[in-house]
C-alpha cells in the first residue's frame, strides 16, 4: 500500500495517493482485542504502519505524505507508536478524534506542527504516555478539546508555542500527569477553557511565558497540584478568570513576574492552597479583583516586587480567609500593591 501511495504521489496524483493512505489507517481503526493471545503480533503490524506513515511525514523522506489526511479515529491505541521528529504541514490532518490510548508510548517528540492538525479531540487516555517533549508549535492546530485523561502520562516539557492554537477546553484529568515543565509559550493560543482537573498533576515548573495566551477561564481544580514553581512570566497573557479551586495545591512560589498580565478576577479559592511565597513581581500585573478568599490558604509570605509590577487585590467578592501577605494593617502596603490600604474592602 505505501508502494502504490508513493507511485501516485511522485506523479503528483494526491487524490490516487489518499486512497492507499486511507486504507492503511482503515486498519489501523479496525477493532481488536490486546488481551488475547495473538495480541503481540498484531501490535506490531499495528506499530510498524505507524512507523511507515512517520517515516513519510519526516523531512529525511524521499517521498512525502504531506497534504494528506490520516483518519485514525476511535482508533484503540495499546502499542508503542513511534511518531518522533514529524512535520505537520498545512493541509496534514492526523486525527486520533475518539481514539482510547490504554498502554504504550506515542512518541511525538521533537515533532513540528507548522500548519496542519493534530486532533486528540474526545480521545481517552487511560493509560501509557503520549509524548511531544521538545515538539514545536509554529502554526496549525493540536486539540485535546473534551479528551479524558484518567491515567498515564502527557509530555510536553520543553515544546515550544510560538502560533499554533492548543486547545484543552472541556478537558477531564481525573488521574495521571500532564507535563509542562521549562516549555516555552511565545506565541499562540493554549486554551483550558473549563476544563476540570480532579486529582491529576499539571507541571509548568519552569515553564517560561513570553507572548500569546495560556488560558484556564472558568476551569475546576477538585484536588491534585498545578506547579507553576520557578516560572516565568515576562509577557502574554495567562488566565484564571472564573476559574474554581477545591483542594487543588496551585504553586507559584518563586516564579518570576516581570511582563505581561495574570488574571485571578472572580476566581474562587475554596479549599487547597495557592502558593506565591518567594514570587518576584518586578513588572506586568497579577489581578485578583473580584476574587472570592473563602477557604483556600493563600501564601504570599516573602513576595517581592516593585514598580512597574502591580499584585492588585482590589474588590474581592469575599475575603472569609484572606491571604497572608508579608505587611500587617498597621504597616504601608507597597507602592506596587493595590489598593493602598488594606485590607481590601468589595
Amino acid at each position: 500500500m505505501a508502494a502504490l501511495a508513493d507511485e501516485w504521489g511522485r506523479a503528483g496524483n494526491l487524490a490516487e495517493r489518499q486512497v492507499y493512505i486511507d486504507i492503511l489507517c482503515a486498519y489501523l481503526r479496525s477493532p481488536w482485542n490486546p488481551e488475547t493471545d495473538d495480541s503481540d503480533e498484531e501490535a506490531l503490524v499495528r506499530s510498524n504502519i505507524i512507523s511507515i506513515i512517520a517515516d513519510h511525514l519526516r523531512p529525511t523522506a524521499t517521498v512525502h505524505w504531506q497534504r494528506a489526511n490520516f483518519n485514525l479515529t476511535r482508533a484503540q491505541i495499546a502499542f508503542d507508536s513511534n511518531l518522533s521528529g514529524i512535520e505537520v504541514q498545512t493541509d496534514t490532518v492526523i486525527s486520533f478524534e475518539g481514539s482510547e490510548f490504554a498502554r504504550g508510548i506515542t512518541n511525538f517528540s521533537d515533532a513540528k506542527l507548522s500548519g496542519g492538525t493534530i486532533d486528540l479531540k474526545n480521545a481517552k487516555f487511560s493509560g501509557g504516555t503520549i509524548d511531544l517533549q521538545k515538539a514545536k508549535f509554529s502554526g496549525g492546530t493540536i486539540n485535546f478539546r473534551r479528551a479524558e485523561l484518567t491515567g498515564g502520562m502527557l509530555n510536553l516539557s520543553q515544546a515550544v508555542f510560538t502560533g499554533s492554537t492548543t486547545d484543552f477546553s472541556g478537558a477531564k484529568f481525573t488521574d495521571g500527569t500532564t507535563d509542562f515543565s521549562r516549555a516555552h509559550f511565545a506565541g499562540g493560543t493554549t486554551d483550558f477553557l473549563d476544563a476540570e482537573f480532579a486529582g491529576s498533576i499539571m507541571d509548568f515548573g519552569g515553564a517560561k511565558f513570553t507572548d500569546g495566551t495560556t488560558d484556564f477561564s472558568r476551569a475546576h481544580f477538585a484536588g491534585g497540584i498545578a506547579d507553576f514553581i520557578r516560572a516565568e512570566f515576562t509577557g502574554g497573557t495567562t488566565n484564571f478568570s472564573g476559574a474554581k479551586f477545591d483542594g487543588t495545591i496551585t504553586d507559584f512560589s518563586d516564579a518570576k513576574f516581570s511582563d505581561g498580565v495574570t488574571y485571578f478576577t472572580n476566581a474562587r479559592f475554596n479549599d487547597g492552597a495557592i502558593d506565591f511565597t518567594d514570587a518576584q513581581v518586578t513588572g506586568g500585573l497579577i489581578d485578583f479583583t473580584s476574587a472570592h478568599f473563602d477557604g483556600c490558604t493563600a501564601e504570599f509570605k516573602g513576595v517581592t516586587g516593585q514598580e512597574p509590577g502591580q499584585l492588585d487585590f482590589r474588590k474581592p467578592s469575599s475575603w472569609l480567609r484572606p491571604p497572608h501577605v508579608p505587611w500587617s494593617e498597621d504597616e504601608e502596603v507597597p507602592t506596587w500593591v493595590e489598593p493602598r490600604y488594606w485590607p481590601p474592602t468589595g
